[in-house]
C-alpha cells in the first residue's frame, strides 16, 4: 500500500505549485511516513504493537516502553502522511486558482 502511494506522488508531484522549501519539507514527510509506518508494521508482526496493531490472533504484547515508542512513532508518522497530503492539496489549490485566473484574463 506504501508504494502505492509513493508511486501516486510521484506522479502527482510535477503538476503542484510549491516553493522548493515546501516541495522539500512535503517530500520529506511522506517519505517518513511512509518509512515509519513499514517498519511498525514488522514490529506488530513480530509481536510488539499489539496494542495498537491488532495483527496477531494471540495477543502478544511487548514491554510498556516498547509498546509506548510504537504508539509514538505511528501517531507521528500518521501526522507526517497527513500533512504531506494537505500540502498537496494546497499545492493542486494554487494550481486550479492559477488556471482559474489565466481563463477569466
Amino acid at each position: 500500500m506504501q508504494g502505492v502511494f509513493l508511486m501516486i506522488i510521484g506522479i502527482l508531484w510535477p503538476r503542484l505549485r510549491l516553493t522548493p522549501a515546501l516541495a522539500r519539507i512535503g517530500f520529506v514527510l511522506a517519505v517518513y511516513g511512509v518509512w515509519r509506518m513499514d517498519s511498525e508494521s514488522v514490529r506488530a508482526i513480530l509481536g510488539a504493537g499489539n496494542s495498537m496493531l491488532r495483527s496477531r490472533p494471540d495477543r502478544l504484547t511487548a514491554s510498556a516502553i516498547q509498546e509506548g515508542i510504537i504508539a509514538i512513532a505511528l501517531r507521528s508518522a500518521a501526522v507526517s502522511l497527513i500533512a504531506a497530503v494537505l500540502l498537496m492539496l494546497w499545492g493542486f489549490g494554487v494550481l486550479l486558482a492559477t488556471s482559474r485566473r489565466s481563463k477569466g484574463a
